[in-house]
């Protein structure tokens, strides 16, 4: 089993009572759990590694130059729970800033209402990894779409309350987010 996700309860429950293998990042900040398998690398270089993955270079011309995209999440997943999700306004406000510096797309676990359909990423999920390999900047609420941009060579900026260990990491030791 893997595991990135430090706020999982439902995890940890499983490895004490089921101990299966379970693999983590070398800075998976939960110290407490024993028998974990810590490894110097990060989940998403799983599918991300340049020896697995080439990123098609015209869906990074077909959405813009310079452009950011922007990920909001539905808040429904475990580990979200006790986080807060982002008003119109404030989503609004981010667009709204970050279009002075090209355009921006966006990409969303929820309903888009009103003007921030307009927004909607034009592509299918199978091409997300290219459009984040594309961006000049990938800003959003996902973890694991900022660690996905970090890995990348993108640098990203995680809108979130919680903050895992990988992320931690990334920011810290690397730059790659903020």
């Amino acid at each position: 089993m893997l595991n990135d996700t430090e706020k999982a309860a439902f995890f940890k429950q499983v490895v004490h009572v089921c101990n299966p293998d379970t693999y983590v990042p070398e800075c998976f900040l939960d110290r407490e759990i024993k028998g974990l398998h810590r490894l110097p690398s990060y989940m998403e270089l799983g599918y991300l590694h340049p020896d697995l993955f080439e990123p098609d270079p015209g869906v990074g011309n077909f959405l813009g130059e310079r452009y950011t995209l922007l990920r909001f999440v539905s808040h429904s997943a475990l580990h979200d729970a006790g986080s807060v999700e982002p008003d119109i306004r404030f989503k609004q406000k981010i667009i709204e800033t970050l279009e002075k510096f090209g355009p921006v797309w966006l990409s969303s676990e929820t309903e888009l209402t009103g003007e921030l359909e307009a927004y909607r990423i034009p592509l299918p999920a199978d091409k997300m990894h290219d459009a984040i390999a594309g961006a000049s900047l990938v800003m959003g609420e996902s973890a694991t779409m900022c660690t996905e941009a970090a890995v990348l060579g993108v640098p990203s900026i995680h809108i979130h309350n919680n903050r895992w260990g990988y992320v931690k990491e990334l920011e810290n030791r690397y730059g790659l987010i903020r």
